[in-house]
């Protein structure tokens, strides 16, 4: 392992299986994983330190007991201490964990979205260059303790699919979250997941409280939200979700949310009328 904790392989299994935040005394400890390919699958496990995933190249989510989050860019990952997870990266990806005391820390108790400023990315990209062995009263120490206080006041979102337990739903939660511009119907879902389409159908509906349809939209407002605050443009977030036309792109989105994606972008540009926080439920089909 390099000085700043950045580990230049594609073994993300073996990276974080022989990394142990807890046994340094670091307020903010830093891993940086490369990840060339996809190797094997990383298991469920918890940390006694609450962690900060942060997506830098590529195609990143976490997978929680409850739910599919995907980190976008823009934004990082907040999961409490003793929360059982595990990362999901993409071949090709590269991620950031930063492993915080929680109860230095004033974040929530519940994983959530943070909306990184400029100011902490580059508070984040100090930390994790400056390695794991800074001292007390050095500067990298006082960078970061300002970084722990300025993350208690980033702007929160909760965002997130529900996930079912069920280990077929959440091969599929998987694969859409790799590709959302898979438009299979449920008829192909069901037979990738080995299921008929009244057992796909009855098992969404028992885990989520929600119809497929409604899971499925659940998901592309999820990626859709993640985006237009990107400023992505909402064509390109059509696109991306796999729709034929910025128009049926634009109803499902209004149906759910109550404004078209395009307002919704414009709002979430206008001091005081953010709608970060919003969690949609009662999709409609």
């Amino acid at each position: 392992m390099s000085k700043s904790g950045q580990i230049p392989s594609s073994a993300l299994y073996d990276s974080l299986v022989g990394f142990d935040p807890d046994r340094l005394d670091a307020p903010v400890v830093a891993l940086t994983v490369d990840v060339q390919r996809v190797e094997r699958d990383i298991p469920m496990h918890q940390h006694k330190r609450g962690q900060l995933i942060v997506t830098t190249r590529g195609s990143v989510a976490c997978e929680m007991v409850d739910g599919m989050w995907p980190v976008p860019p823009n934004s990082a990952l907040w999961i409490p201490s003793r929360r059982l997870h595990k990362s999901l990266v993409g071949s090709d990806g590269m991620i950031c964990y930063l492993y915080i005391d929680s109860e230095a820390a004033n974040l929530p108790a519940t994983s959530c979205f943070l909306a990184l400023s400029p100011l902490v990315r580059e508070m984040i990209r100090h930390i994790v260059l400056a390695g794991n062995l800074y001292n007390p009263g050095t500067p990298d120490h006082h960078v970061a303790e300002t970084l722990i206080e300025q993350l208690g006041l980033m702007e929160i979102e909760r965002v997130h699919l529900p996930l079912p337990s069920n280990p077929r739903l959440r091969k599929i939660a998987r694969e859409m979250i790799a590709a959302p511009s898979n438009r299979r119907n449920l008829a192909e879902w069901a037979s990738m997941a080995a299921l008929s389409e009244r057992s796909l159908r009855r098992l969404v509906q028992q885990e989520t409280g929600l119809t497929f349809g409604q899971w499925r939209h659940q998901f592309e407002v999820m990626v859709a939200v993640r985006d237009l605050r990107q400023g992505i443009s909402v064509q390109s977030v059509s696109d991306s979700l796999g729709y034929e036309s910025v128009s049926a792109f634009s109803t499902m989105f209004k149906k759910i949310v109550g404004i078209s994606p395009g307002r919704y972008a414009v709002l979430e540009k206008e001091p005081g009328t953010t709608s970060r926080g919003t969690v949609f439920r009662g999709v409609p089909s």
